[in-house]
């Protein structure tokens, strides 16, 4: 089964999203949605995800409990052996793997990560452009600026 489906719950930055595929082995988590500019999770997952309808699966329901403790400020980390990412370029997976390695409470930016893979002239960037959600306690990389880059969908709290 191909179909997109999603577990809902709520957050104090305003209901989320999981979106997740059966892929016959198990759940392949695709891609979590924030609220955002009063849109719910939810409401975001339906516009981006033809098809798309509620499911239930234990590993998927534990994540998302899990996202929805760190989003009320647990420290919590994540591993990636439920994330998908079959929609992601191989540097786009290597940049995430990369970002995901940085231990708490340390930052890199994105050129330093892309130079550090063998790819000095790729943004780095570029990996947070995917839709595939990143799991992870924090963000650790920023833009040359010093802000946090990456989807919105992939942090939480004032920009």
């Amino acid at each position: 089964m191909d179909q997109p489906l999603y577990v809902k719950l709520s957050s104090p930055f305003g209901a989320f999203a999981v979106v997740w595929r059966d892929a016959g082995g198990g759940p392949m988590i695709q891609q979590v949605l924030l609220a955002r500019d009063g849109a719910s999770g939810e409401k975001r997952a339906r516009g981006a995800f033809a098809g798309l309808r509620k499911g239930t699966d234990p590993r998927v329901e534990e994540v998302a409990a899990r996202i929805q403790r760190f989003l009320e400020g647990e420290v919590l980390s994540f591993a990636l052996d439920l994330v998908d990412f079959g929609r992601c370029s191989p540097f786009q997976r290597r940049i995430i793997l990369a970002e995901h390695g940085i231990p708490r409470g340390m930052v890199s930016t994105y050129g330093r990560i892309a130079r550090h893979l063998g790819s000095p002239g790729r943004r780095g960037r570029s990996a947070t452009r995917s839709e595939l959600i990143r799991f992870r306690s924090s963000s650790r990389a920023t833009a040359r600026s010093c802000r946090t880059g990456g989807s919105e969908d992939t942090r939480a709290g004032p920009q």
